[in-house]
């Protein structure tokens, strides 16, 4: 048995051939019998932006969140 081991670590292909497997056509039908995974409910226990001052009991300042499209522009050194 031990033997066997050591074949099958130095050349892992021959477990393909002993079961009459074509290695490359089990690799292209992999992900084919896989279920693709379906979209969870939204959970109730995320918690939304507009009341975490108050849960947490936080004076918080408002901010204002930068546009993305309005970019400031870096000043050239000389």
């Amino acid at each position: 048995m031990y033997a066997i081991g050591a074949r099958f670590d130095r050349q892992p292909e021959l477990l393909f051939h002993l079961r009459a497997v074509d290695e490359k056509e089990l690799i292209a039908k992999a992900g084919r019998a896989i279920p693709m995974a379906k979209p969870g409910k939204a959970s109730a226990r995320i918690l939304g932006g507009e009341d975490l001052a108050e849960l947490f009991g936080l004076d918080m300042a408002a901010t204002e969140v930068p546009d993305a499209k309005s970019k400031p522009k870096k000043k050239r050194s000389r």
